[in-house]
């Protein structure tokens, strides 16, 4: 049974990632695991960001030398939104083919605008 996450306005304790914000961070990684980057422009939501910069955080992916999969449904588990007052920084924990659950997060700051949500990609590392 799938539980209903919802957004949780709380700066003491982070807290899992929203249900409403899954899909979207799904086609993010998606786009980074297909090397599709400019995939990411046309994902409702997604703030704008140049495509070098998207290249350059793909290139952290390189680096780490693993291959990345769609994200499991494990990732919910243990990815966390933080609210800081007027957004949320959320860790998404990425997965590999060799490792399963890795050392890479997606780093992404999601805004609340008139009810509409805007997902602001930072990074993908280890932290």
């Amino acid at each position: 049974m799938i539980t209903d996450i919802p957004v949780v306005y709380n700066e003491e304790t982070a807290s899992q990632v929203p249900t409403v914000w899954r899909e979207t961070l799904i086609r993010i990684v998606e786009a980074f695991k297909n090397n599709d980057l400019s995939a990411i422009s046309r994902i409702e939501g997604v703030q704008n960001i140049e495509l070098e910069y998207l290249h350059e955080i793909a290139e952290n992916v390189t680096d780490y030398g693993e291959t990345l999969v769609s994200l499991p449904d494990e990732t919910w588990e243990t990815s966390q939104a933080l609210w800081m007052g007027f957004r949320w920084d959320v860790i998404v924990d990425l997965f590999t083919e060799q490792e399963g659950r890795s050392d890479l997060i997606l780093f992404i700051r999601v805004f609340e605008t008139k009810g509409t949500f805007e997902f602001s990609i930072l990074d993908i590392y280890v932290p």
